[in-house]
């Protein structure tokens, strides 16, 4: 009979961490907010790098949907062909502080825009965009019908969603479970709904953990029946920066 060895003090500090910070990584605010998207800015980068390389945005009106502290961003505009603009969005203030700080560094597009908006509620054109990326944040999602509701109005006619999820059991106890292919194919059903075809999913394998990158491509030719909600009512909560190539110094 085995017997398993006590946490080390280490542990135990490392898990009441994650365990203060864990609300704060789908709805970051004040201090903790603060933190958690660092954290989440150096924990998350091989995911963000793998993403932005496999799709090769070069040239594309690109949507990071649910930005967080910025970092695929920052890779994508420091691609030595970069996407044509980049645009980023996500709910939490905290967050896109955090990003247009790090932006401001970036950068060799000619502009990078960032929104404060829940992903249920885009402050965007129609049409808008040939790619959108969800990297670790359809989970936190409050309406995923809603949210692919909202891809779908700013696609561009045969624009891709690219979605990356945590897949399987967490590579570490304080982590939430990941994606399963019963999910995947719940989400591709829903995402069939509003005009979006499932291609491909492929799991990649990073150093601390798995993560599948599903991929979409509308399907609607530019019919889409929705109202914009790019000139209507976003709960009070939108909020748009735009950061040139001389602020980045």
């Amino acid at each position: 009979m085995t017997t398993q060895s006590a946490p080390t003090r280490t542990q135990r500090l490392t898990g009441r961490a994650l365990r203060a910070l864990g609300p704060h990584f789908g709805h970051p605010h004040g201090i903790l907010g603060y933190i958690a998207a660092n954290v989440m800015a150096r924990s998350n980068v091989e995911t963000n790098r793998i993403v932005v390389t496999t799709i090769d945005p070069a040239g594309l009106d690109v949507l990071d949907l649910g930005c967080g502290p910025g970092t695929a961003l920052q890779l994508a505009a420091r691609l030595e062909r970069p996407p044509a603009s980049l645009t980023g969005i996500d709910q939490s203030p905290e967050m896109t502080r955090v990003a247009s700080s790090r932006l401001r560094r970036a950068a060799r597009t000619g502009s990078i825009r960032l929104h404060t908006a829940p992903a249920e509620h885009l402050p965007l054109d129609d049409a808008a965009f040939d790619l959108v990326w969800a990297i670790n944040t359809v989970h936190h999602w409050t309406s995923p019908e809603q949210g692919l509701t909202e891809v779908s109005r700013v696609l561009r006619p045969a624009g891709h969603l690219v979605i990356a999820e945590r897949y399987g059991p967490p590579a570490h106890r304080h982590r939430p479970r990941g994606a399963d292919d019963d999910g995947i194919h719940d989400l591709g059903v829903e995402a069939g709904r509003q005009g979006l075809a499932h291609l491909r999913t492929d799991i990649h394998t990073t150093s601390n953990d798995r993560f599948a990158l599903i991929t979409f491509t509308d399907t609607t030719r530019g019919a889409h029946a929705r109202p914009s909600s790019a000139s209507g009512d976003h709960g009070g909560r939108a909020r748009s920066t735009l950061l040139t190539e001389s602020e980045r110094g």
